[in-house]
């Protein structure tokens, strides 16, 4: 498992689309000033916006591995930190289960953990709670002091990322367990769990924000106005998503309380409060998958092979104990079949290896070497990674929901999406010179802010690639960039396009935008490139939607892809 997932984290991260570069850029700023900024900071429109930095060590971490190693460096540390949060509870597997347990669960486990593989602080809650699990299932006959070192532990996990509130948590539900044991009178035992609770608790305070800082993870979402995909519900996002990452989730949360059932004279009372905890947490908030693994992981896998060394008490008069052996080695071999698919699918997504993938990076790049200027009205999609391109130059908001008032997503932003006269307000409030956004976001459908901005008369579009867009304000600042750069339907050539990638973020893009000459012209290429389409509708078959899209025929969508 190790080894696997130390392959798996060496995906190439993307840079434009997830925290990566807002988190270096925030750790530059902390390097330099020597204080963890407790405002937004990044935005000129929110720039005095409180903000709550629960990852700041994180940071400051992982831009000293950059600055003195680059990002190969960085993939190397978080591939070997990710590896070593699995190791721990496998490990202490090793000395109590069979192999053929601990190999079946691993790979339910890893399916399920694959899609968290990039570089982002949550590597260390990984690390984390791999230690406050497997130590406090070490302990839990016979709770000893050694577990007071989960205190300081806690000091560091409350400064690293936010999930440092799981670690109370993890301590009072054994505390908890032993509490039931004891008829809930406290022994030594319970002594002892007690005061490292306390211990944990009062370690939450240890952070540059104090209070406010300790109960950050229980008011987030007070002022979080923007629906983030990964902190939507999984019943949610399997009626919008074909993701084999949730559907595994869903098969072993099954599974796990399959086998706890089945053990149930077995089991012990943490292994079902652990259970129940965290598969709500899971089925509650998508990115809680990765409690749920690290946190019941132990507990599956304890059941699992008493399962299999007791096959009575699963199979009773159904089968003989051959069969199950059987049984066994078929789901293993469907595991790794599954596995290879999931994994070869963030291949073709993110590639592998060293570096990143730096989709915003071309449009960067433009706007950096022409000295194009501000204020600039940019996305949430590309508002972190541009920041760390450009800061100090600010712009209209980064990718950080919580560092901007509430109020802003749901009476602007959003609206602003379907509604561009909301744009035109904030048009006339802050003088946009530049307009930058990214225009990839695997959808199709009609988008009436892109729509109303590459047609508006006070604008000229200037660079376009397969994820971005540069829109600059037709006045005498611009004029060498308009005269040296215009881009019209005629100029925007894609025949000269030989990647199948490109060419459908180009073809969803017109489609957006409801230029349908440039989007036969994109499936054109495409079809030359691919004459059935197969890349096309895997994209496609990622979401849930069904309909047929206006750049698909009928005859298109039925051909079979291998």
């Amino acid at each position: 498992m190790l080894g696997i997932l130390f392959l798996v984290s060496f995906f190439r991260p993307i840079l434009n689309n997830l925290d990566l570069g807002r988190h270096l850029l925030l750790g530059q700023i902390i390097l330099e000033t020597h204080s963890v900024p407790k405002i937004n900071l990044l935005s000129y429109a929110y720039k005095t916006a409180p903000f709550v930095n629960s990852h700041w060590l994180s940071e400051v971490l992982f831009s000293l591995l950059v600055r003195y190693g680059g990002f190969n460096l960085l993939q190397i540390f978080c591939a070997v930190a990710a590896g070593i949060a699995c190791l721990i509870p496998v490990l202490f597997s090793a000395k109590r289960y069979s192999p053929i347990s601990i190999m079946v669960s691993s790979l339910f486990y890893l399916i399920i953990l694959i899609h968290r593989s990039d570089l982002r602080p949550e590597i260390f809650s990984m690390v984390f709670l791999a230690i406050f699990v497997t130590l406090l299932y070490t302990t839990r006959k016979n709770p000893s002091k050694i577990i007071l070192v989960l205190i300081p532990l806690e000091m560091l996990w409350v400064n690293m990322h936010i999930y440092f509130i799981i670690g109370p948590l993890i301590v009072f539900l054994f505390l908890l367990e032993r509490l039931i044991q004891d008829r809930f009178r406290f022994s030594q035992s319970g002594k002892i769990y007690g005061a490292t609770l306390v211990g944990t608790i009062l370690a939450t305070l240890a952070n540059p924000n104090g209070l406010q800082g300790a109960i950050f993870p229980l008011t987030v979402f007070h002022s979080y106005g923007f629906p983030i995909v990964e902190n939507q519900s999984i019943l949610k996002l399997l009626t919008i998503f074909n993701d084999l990452s949730i559907i595994f989730f869903v098969i072993t949360v099954f599974l796990l309380f399959l086998v706890l059932r089945g053990t149930r004279k077995n089991t012990r009372p943490i292994d079902w409060l652990l259970a129940i905890t965290f598969s709500i947490a899971g089925f509650l908030v998508y990115r809680n998958i990765l409690l749920f693994v690290f946190t019941t992981y132990l507990p599956f896998v304890s059941s699992l092979d008493y399962l299999i060394k007791h096959p009575r008490q699963l199979i009773k008069k159904f089968f003989l104990k051959s069969h199950l052996n059987i049984l066994v080695n078929y789901i293993l071999v469907i595991e790794m079949l599954m596995l290879f698919v999931v994994a070869s699918q963030s291949v073709l997504v993110k590639s592998f290896g060293f570096g990143g993938e730096d989709w915003g990076k071309r449009a960067a790049d433009f706007f950096i070497q022409n000295k194009v200027s501000g204020p600039i009205f940019n996305t949430l999609d590309m508002g972190g990674y541009l920041a760390y391109r450009i800061y100090p130059l600010l712009v209209y908001m980064d990718n950080r929901p919580e560092a901007y008032p509430k109020a802003f997503f749901q009476n602007i932003y959003l609206p602003m999406q379907t509604n561009p006269a909301i744009f035109e307000q904030e048009q006339k409030k802050y003088k946009f010179n530049t307009i930058i956004l990214s225009h990839w976001d695997q959808t199709y459908w009609p988008n009436p802010l892109l729509k109303h901005l590459l047609q508006h008369p006070n604008y000229s579009l200037i660079y376009l690639d397969s994820y971005a867009f540069i829109l600059v304000r037709k006045n005498n600042q611009n004029s060498h960039l308009i005269k040296k750069y215009t881009l019209t339907p005629k100029n925007i050539r894609l025949d000269t396009i030989k990647n199948q990638g490109e060419l459908i973020r180009y073809l969803f893009f017109f489609e957006k935008v409801g230029r349908k000459d440039k989007t036969q012209e994109a499936l054109k290429q495409i079809l030359a490139l691919d004459p059935q389409l197969c890349t096309l509708k895997r994209y496609l078959g990622s979401l849930r939607e069904t309909r047929t899209v206006s750049f698909l025929s009928t005859a298109q969508l039925s051909h079979t892809c291998l």
